[in-house]
Parts: structure tokens; C-alpha cells; sequence
């Protein structure tokens, strides 16, 4: 698992990294680059603002009561375009986003294969899953109570939003240049299993005993000649530290992590991708503190990497993309699906309005 995690973002990018050890003898520390720097790769980054211009509902909580109050800090959408030595793209979207609904997916996907010739096999659409940005027209939408006006105003946003990301993906292609690309990971310690075992089963908690992935892969992209243009991290959690009771807009701590490293790089984009941290919780949580130590935590990390011994990569792009088919379950009866609308859930209860209605 430790090793997946690892090669999470060279996965994701389908990169080869050399494997002969002997290409970094003689770097400097910190340098991302081997001794001939003959990589015929390139790259390309793109960044825009998808904070909404309007009070919208908020995704991840079915127990707010209200729309979003301002924001902490702006959401954003950003790309890394990257072509291999022999021509090959593939373009890494990350968003401040709760995730990519299908159809919202897919029609950025005709889109971009229609307008650069990106198939849907070279593009990886990314969402950090910050629980405090807005609910995306086919996302949950039934787990919240929205009036009309809430609806409309989340279906305007999500067409702003798909052409917001398309046009990112084209100037991530436009901006492709030479570029060098290297590769490490470290640690961050504040992910933590949040399912704890009881004589009643499994509930909701902290268990330090647990399941927990807390590697940081990091991906460094610089110019031919050495100026830093890009950085791509990872972690394995819930990007909640911010909970419930929060109702302005904020990427939580991997959008403060983002915030932090562009700070420190000025001209630089940051790129979160989460890794597979369903069962994992940042701990401690549920304060706004929380959730910006949490994200210097996450960029010194990355930093420390930086500073470090980076893994040279190049050759050549190999992207894939396959759907996972999963059968349903039988469907419930009428009769337990009036039995749901008394359980104490209320995504069960909703989910069991829909059912009916329908």
C-alpha cells in the first residue's frame, strides 16, 4: 500500500521514471535533473478562479442549513499539461471541488476531445473533495434542501463551471514548453482512521490503531532551465477538516497547503490530488486553525522533498481510462422504503422521498 501510495501521481500521469540508480550519482541535493538533461519532455499549467459569484449551497453536509456566507479563500480549478518524448499528452485537472459528477465529466470530455483532441484516455479529472465548496448540478443533489432559486443557480453555476475547465485545459496545452520533471515523497501526520471498531460494529471516530496512509508524493515540474513552474502533491485523507457548522467557501487544508507553496514559489502552481483516503479523517478537525496548520503541515512536507533528492522522469506518456461496471442491488419495496423515511439518517430519509416520488 505504502509503495502504491508512493507512485500515486506518477501513476495518475502514467510517467516511467529510469531505473537505473546510477543516473543520480553526482546531482546536487535539491536538483531535479540527471547529469545530461537531454529530457525531451514538456509541460504546460494553467490556473483560474472557480469560486462561485453568488451564495450557493454547499456540498459534503446534508445537515446545513443554509447557503454559503463568503469565503475563506478563492476555489480553484487548475492543469498540468504534460507531452512525452514521443508526443504524447495527457492533461491533470485538480479542483476545489467535492468531485466531478459523471455528466459533468463527460461533457468536459466531448469537449476537450472536440476542441484539442484530447481523448477521454488522456484527461484525469481531480477533486481535492473540500467539503465547503459548492454543490455541482448531478452531485448528491438530493441530499440537500434546496429551494428553486438554489437549483437554478447551481445549474448556471455548473455550465460556468464546464466551460471554466475547458478553456483551463486548452491554455495548459498552449503553455506546453520544454520542461524537466522529477519525483519524491514524505510525510504528513495528521490523517487518521476514522472507523472504530465496537460491540455494535464498525462507527464513526478516531482510531489510531487503524488503516492510514500518510505518504506526500510530490511531482516537480521546472523549465529547461531550472525555474520552478509547477508542483504536484498528494494525501491520502478526507479533505474535511472544516466541518458542518462552516459555511465559507475554502479548498479546506489542501487549498490552504496550495495557498502555502505559491507563496513561497511565487509564479508556481500548486496541484492537489487526493489519494484514496475514504476511511481516513484529518485529526483534529472541526476548526478553522485546524485546517491551516493542517495544510503548512502538508506544504513543509513538500518542501522538505524539494529540498531534497529528486527521482529524474521522462520517456515516453501511456495513459488508459476504463469504466468499473457494478451491479445494483435488488431495489427496496415500497413498504421498507416508507420505513426509511423514519430513520434517524437524513441522506436515508431523502434518498427515501426520491424513491417514492419516482
Amino acid at each position: 500500500m505504502k509503495r502504491l501510495c508512493q507512485i500515486l501521481i506518477l501513476l495518475l500521469i502514467s510517467l516511467a521514471i529510469p531505473a537505473a540508480t546510477g543516473a543520480q550519482k553526482g546531482r546536487k541535493v535539491g536538483s531535479s535533473s540527471n547529469s545530461s538533461n537531454s529530457s525531451g519532455m514538456k509541460a504546460g499549467l494553467a490556473s483560474v478562479v472557480i469560486t462561485p459569484s453568488q451564495s450557493m449551497w454547499m456540498a459534503g453536509y446534508a445537515a446545513r442549513t443554509k447557503p454559503s456566507e463568503g469565503k475563506l479563500h478563492d476555489l480553484y480549478a487548475k492543469a498540468l499539461a504534460i507531452e512525452g518524448e514521443g508526443g504524447e499528452r495527457v492533461v491533470l485537472v485538480s479542483s476545489d471541488l467535492l468531485g466531478f459528477p459523471r455528466p459533468l465529466a463527460e461533457a468536459i470530455a466531448e469537449r476537450a476531445k472536440s476542441s484539442y483532441n484530447i481523448g477521454r484516455e488522456q484527461l484525469i479529472l481531480n477533486s481535492s473533495h473540500t467539503h465547503t465548496g459548492p454543490v455541482v448540478r448531478g452531485s448528491l443533489i438530493g441530499a440537500y434542501a434546496l429551494s428553486g432559486e438554489q437549483v437554478a443557480l447551481i445549474d448556471g453555476y455548473s455550465k460556468e463551471l464546464e466551460e471554466k475547465v475547458v478553456t483551463l485545459i486548452g491554455q495548459a496545452l498552449k503553455d506546453l514548453a520544454p520542461a524537466r520533471l522529477s519525483y519524491g515523497a514524505g510525510e504528513a501526520g495528521f490523517a487518521m482512521n476514522r472507523r472504530v471498531p465496537s460491540p455494535k460494529g464498525i462507527v464513526g471516530g478516531v482510531n489510531p490503531d487503524g488503516v492510514v496512509e500518510r505518504t506526500v508524493p510530490v511531482l516537480r515540474v521546472e523549465s529547461r532551465a531550472g525555474r520552478l513552474r509547477g508542483i504536484v502533491f498528494g494525501y491520502a485523507c478526507h479533505n474535511t477538516t472544516l466541518t458542518g457548522q462552516f459555511t465559507q467557501f475554502s479548498g479546506d487544508y489542501a487549498g490552504f497547503a496550495a495557498l502555502a507553496i505559491e507563496k513561497e514559489h511565487p509564479g508556481a502552481v500548486a496541484l492537489f490530488v487526493t489519494g484514496c483516503g475514504a476511511d481516513i479523517n484529518p485529526a483534529p478537525r472541526g476548526e478553522l486553525h485546524l485546517a491551516e496548520g493542517h495544510g503548512q503541515e502538508l506544504a513543509q512536507a513538500i518542501e522538505m522533498v524539494m529540498q531534497g533528492r529528486l527521482t529524474p522522469v521522462s520517456g515516453a506518456v501511456r495513459t488508459a481510462f476504463a469504466l468499473a461496471p457494478l451491479p445494483f442491488a435488488t431495489p427496496p419495496s415500497r413498504e421498507e422504503l416508507q420505513q426509511r423515511l423514519k430513520n434517524d439518517n437524513i441522506y436515508v430519509r431523502r434518498h427515501a422521498e426520491r424513491m417514492l416520488d419516482r
